[in-house]
């Protein structure tokens, strides 16, 4: 097909097209008149260089994951394509708590069975220096203890998932604190809805690309 139909039947522009196919992303072919011709594959190719772009995915990073699709090993080293669905289900956990309006702020009554940062660790999954760094960011209340030890509230571990889908959406440390302190517009809540929307649907792109080709057991 031509670079004009490849366009707008994958809703880009012959513009970016262009740069795909410079920066290696794309194979085509020349015409005597020297048009460029792409195959029917080229389509799909290009959906799923949209997909990764919307995550803010570099061309070289893009060129891994499409030279892995003919070769899985080569995916398996890529931390962007690591727990697809898990970074889907954090984005709809947050989306919901901000449609319903119950994203929670830790308080200083929910003092009671506090956690050590041993257990806050195994029930997310991150490490110790994560989490410090958390705290010490002012992204996870504590309580500190004067031995210097530090306790957390039982809810920190949903407190924690929803900081990481606010950083995963590129939010600066500044912004996730206003975000998880509730001083947000309306305005401002409609807009991070729309943020998780397009985000969302870029995950789902790229999880059905990578279901299609087969190249999806395993990450």
């Amino acid at each position: 097909m031509r670079i004009g139909i490849l366009a707008k039947l994958s809703g880009t522009t012959v513009p970016m097209i262009r740069s795909y196919e410079s920066a290696g992303l794309l194979d085509c072919g020349r015409l005597k008149a020297g048009f460029r011709e792409f195959s029917e594959e080229a389509l799909e190719q290009t959906r799923l260089i949209l997909a990764c772009r919307s995550l803010r995915w570099s061309f070289p990073e893009i060129k891994v994951l499409m030279d892995g699709l003919r070769s899985i090993e080569s995916l398996r080293g890529l931390p962007q394509l690591h727990d697809l669905g898990e970074q889907l289900r954090r984005l709809d956990r947050l989306q919901k708590k901000l449609a319903q309006g119950t994203l929670k702020v830790l308080e200083p009554e929910d003092d009671h069975k506090l956690l050590k940062i041993g257990q806050l660790a195994e029930q997310t999954g991150l490490s110790h220096s994560a989490i410090d760094s958390m705290v010490n960011n002012g992204l996870l209340p504590c309580v500190r203890r004067r031995s210097g030890y530090r306790d957390f509230f039982p809810s920190a571990a949903e407190h924690i998932d929803l900081v990481l889908a606010l950083r995963g959406l590129d939010y600066t440390i500044a912004q996730t604190k206003k975000i998880m302190a509730r001083m947000l517009t309306i305005e401002e809540v409609a807009k991070l809805l729309g943020l998780i929307e397009q985000r969302r649907k870029a995950l789902l792109a790229l999880k059905e690309i990578l279901y299609k080709s087969g190249s999806s057991d395993g990450l």
